[in-house]
């Protein structure tokens, strides 16, 4: 079994104990989020993939849509695409309005699809990222702690892996 795979099921299991959980699953179609759909395919945990189209790279945000929703269909994932208007971020922080977006779009869903989590493909390094982005705004021990690998909503199997 690769690493990737075996921390992936080592997450679940320390998680999630017996039951076989029900994710929807975060893909942008990049390495890390397509390896981690790849690992619960093979796992044989189930979900629904949501994928948001920003629309910002024109044919290239297509084709990553369309990667994504063809992958999804060929491991038997369910696929949800957001096509986000990026219009709408004018005159804000164009990181946090997709932020915003995104995550409202995956608690939907998990909401519609009575999931048991929302996994993403944060890894080692988005850990790294995240704990030196809370001490430069001024984070004191607390920031220490980063992101869990599950904190009752979002669930990061990824987190003992560096950069994929």
């Amino acid at each position: 079994m690769s690493p990737i795979k075996q921390a992936v099921k080592e997450s679940i299991d320390s998680t999630f104990d017996d039951s076989v959980p029900t994710f929807i699953v975060a893909v942008s179609g990049g390495v890390d989020s397509m390896t981690l759909l790849h690992s619960l395919y093979r796992l044989n945990i189930l979900g629904v993939v949501a994928h948001v189209n920003y629309q910002k790279r024109g044919a290239e945000s297509d084709k990553d849509a369309e990667l994504v929703a063809e992958k999804a269909g060929e491991w038997g994932f369910e696929f949800v695409l957001k096509e986000a208007e990026p219009n709408e971020a004018q005159g804000q922080n164009f990181q946090q309005w997709a932020r915003e977006i995104r995550y409202r779009f995956f608690r939907d869903l998990a909401e519609r699809y009575d999931a048991d989590g929302i996994a993403l493909a944060h890894h080692r390094d988005d850990q790294v990222e995240t704990i030196l982005q809370k001490l430069f705004r001024g984070g004191g021990m607390a920031s220490w702690s980063g992101m869990d690998v599950w904190d009752g909503e979002l669930f990061r199997p990824l987190l003992s892996i560096s950069r994929l």
